[in-house]
């Protein structure tokens, strides 16, 4: 008799216990060293927290500033992509995870065909200030952060209109892809170059075609914790991309390529 209301009892105790699901993988951020069946991991992101300056000041729309050499502007809008990032650890460079097929221009834009791409592509506005740049799992201490300003010449081939609902490639309201041959914008800039409310403001499209590939390089210690997102500075100096500009020059193409020369001396990457 005993026997069997025991043995009951077991039978009770195990039809009522429930394995618990949950991430058993100790670099995912939402570890649970409780669970019995491993599923579900959400793995770190990289993500970049974006301060716009004017030198030490924050980037306000409507003030005034000037360049190193006294020149007084105002710069309404900005607007530029990154992708290609890459961090150094102790000479290995590690890349995001993340991997997206889109539809691209074949040769001649005459065709398309479908191309899996590593889904780094940010889009950073005036008014951005954190950016999930894409999954990026590995841990430790880096010495060295790089990214291109705009898309690889693949990337750029991409089409904007079949992009994913809501990805920064997608189709945007104020033109930042151009036409099948020149693709993506890496930057564009609206500014007053005289402060004249009269004067209507540039808008300067700089296309990949016009750069060639440019890189930021940044070398400090980046430092991700397991089990946690791995988060950095990117810090844009609006001022450094207009220094040795003359922005009285009444040939824009100059100016165009006074600024295109300064790109990459306006950004930095900060722990």
């Amino acid at each position: 008799m005993r026997l069997a209301v025991f043995m009951a009892f077991l039978c009770c105790m195990s039809s009522c216990y429930e394995p618990e699901e949950g991430c058993l993988d100790i670099e995912a951020i939402n570890f649970n060293a409780s669970a019995d069946d491993h599923c579900c991991c959400i793995y770190p992101v990289l993500r970049f927290s974006v301060q716009h300056r004017m030198d030490s000041l924050v980037w306000q729309r409507d003030s005034v500033y000037r360049t190193p050499e006294g020149r007084v502007f105002r710069l309404y809008d900005a607007a530029f992509y990154l992708s290609g990032f890459q961090l150094q650890q102790k000479g290995t460079a590690y890349t995001i995870t993340d991997q997206q097929a889109f539809d691209v221009f074949a040769a001649g834009a005459t065709d398309t065909l479908r191309q899996i791409f590593t889904d780094d592509f940010v889009l950073v506005r005036r008014t951005t200030v954190d950016v999930p740049v894409g999954t990026f799992p590995t841990v430790g201490a880096f010495d060295q952060v790089q990214f291109r300003l705009g898309l690889a010449t693949d990337a750029n081939r991409i089409i904007p209109t079949l992009t994913p609902s809501g990805h920064p490639l997608r189709t945007q309201g104020d033109s930042l892809w151009l036409n099948p041959q020149d693709g993506f914008v890496p930057m564009l800039l609206v500014l007053d170059r005289d402060t004249s409310l009269s004067t209507p403001p540039d808008t300067l499209r700089f296309a990949r075609s016009e750069l060639g590939d440019l890189f930021v390089l940044s070398t400090n210690t980046f430092s991700h914790e397991t089990g946690y997102d791995f988060r950095i500075t990117l810090r844009i100096d609006y001022v450094r991309l207009f220094e040795g500009v003359d922005l009285s020059n009444p040939d824009i193409n100059v100016i165009r390529a006074g600024i295109a020369s300064n790109f990459t001396k306006a950004f930095s990457v900060i722990p």
